[in-house]
């Protein structure tokens, strides 16, 4: 593709390259019973009065200190990533930030807060169980899934244990890399689970609400629009009346992704190589479009009537009118989106890495809204979406670092 003439990457041995410019389109200017119990014994806080935020090893860093730039587009200087820390397990959860601390999960069953300005830690928990999804921070305390069976809150300054619910074995689905993730409303969250059940649960203490079985396991994240929540099980798209906890309507599916929902539309991948858009009130389609040779497995989202979504194998990020259908723009990613792009301002943020292989290859990359590419960072495989406050981007890989480097 075009754009591959002028795109500046940064490379894994800490230099820069130009490499390749934009994608399609132009550029444009840079969102029951309680089951709560106390803590359990296999969950360990480690405090830490050290920093061990580490410089970038040559051998599998994304960056080394001794990079330099050489025509970055806008001023833009990223000689190397701010800091990088060690967990020594692929990371594979997305991160939440609080006010000082980026926090993680890994796939040795640790949750980390390291601090945002430096990267050194201020406590660890051994959970029990991989931590492969998107975390949750509501009213200070993140939660998450982990492979163990258990949904877990735990005090985002403390790493102390606020309650936990346990729902049972967890799998990942094949050729997948994230547990189901909650979403938080009011004073419930919402989330589904391997065996098949959607919970509703209190978010202060972990009492069920309702649960509803939709029959076939749910490795996605849901969607709540007025009342309605959106869920993607292995097999089918489901809407859920929330107030009655019952089942509005269900359309199968081959095993698709998180939904995104505006407009009374919902837009969803499947692995049948589609994107679809559906009458969010019935689950008809309103257009569905093709989406290269393979699977659709990267989470959409939704921005200005724009359609964001990533694919497997043929290794594309979309741009798709969410009224009509019809592509806005496709651009390359290198590698297999497993993940939700992030926006910032004008600017998305979206990753990708190499299924077939561990620790693989793998991408982050910006790229605005009209489809340009600003900087691609090269490394090891990126299955989590990344997470921006503004300075900075945050990230883990299979090469079990997580990282902080600049967002412009």
């Amino acid at each position: 593709m075009g754009f591959y003439k002028n795109l500046i990457c940064l490379g894994m041995f800490g230099f820069l390259t130009a490499c390749g410019g934009s994608g399609g389109g132009g550029s444009a200017p840079a969102s029951s019973a309680a089951s709560s119990g106390t803590l359990a014994s296999s969950t360990v806080v480690v405090s830490s009065s050290t920093a061990t935020s580490t410089s970038l090893p040559s051998s599998s860093s994304l960056l080394s200190s001794s990079s330099s730039s050489v025509g970055l587009p806008a001023n833009r200087n990223l000689t190397h990533a701010r800091w990088s820390f060690d967990t020594k397990a692929k990371v594979r959860s997305t991160a939440v930030i609080s006010s000082d601390a980026v926090i993680f999960g890994t796939d040795s069953g640790t949750l980390y807060a390291l601090s945002r300005d430096n990267g050194s830690e201020q406590w660890r928990v051994d959970t029990g169980g991989a931590i492969s999804s998107h975390l949750l921070l509501i009213d200070g305390k993140v939660i998450f899934l982990n492979y163990s069976g258990k949904i877990m809150a735990l005090d985002a300054r403390s790493g102390t244990q606020v309650w936990s619910k346990t729902v049972g074995s967890e799998y990942l689905r094949p050729w997948g890399h994230h547990l189901a993730s909650a979403i938080a409303v009011d004073d419930r969250i919402y989330i589904g689970t391997s065996s098949g059940k959607v919970y509703g649960l209190a978010h202060a203490t972990g009492a069920e609400v309702w649960s509803i079985d939709i029959k076939s396991a749910v490795h996605t994240r849901p969607a709540l629009v007025n009342g309605t929540l959106f869920v993607s099980s292995d097999s089918a798209v489901h809407a859920l009346d929330i107030a009655a906890g019952k089942q509005l309507w269900s359309r199968q599916f081959n095993n698709p992704t998180s939904p995104a929902v505006a407009d009374n539309t919902l837009v969803v991948g499947s692995r049948d190589a589609r994107v679809f858009g559906l009458d969010a009130s019935t689950g008809a389609d309103r257009w569905n479009i093709a989406h290269g040779p393979d699977w659709v497995t990267g989470d959409p989202v939704i921005l200005d009537g724009i359609a964001y979504i990533g694919s497997s194998d043929d290794k594309k990020y979309q741009a798709i009118n969410l009224v009509s259908g019809a592509l806005a723009w496709e651009i390359g990613t290198g590698g297999n989106v497993f993940a939700k792009p992030v926006f910032h301002g004008d600017v998305s943020y979206i990753s990708a890495g190499d299924s077939y292989a561990t620790p693989g290859s793998g991408r982050v990359s910006a790229v605005t809204k009209a489809g340009k590419v600003l900087w691609t960072l090269s490394g090891k495989n990126f299955f989590a979406s990344p997470v921006v406050d503004g300075e900075s981007v945050y990230i883990g890989s299979d090469d079990g670092y997580f990282y902080a480097f600049p967002a412009f």
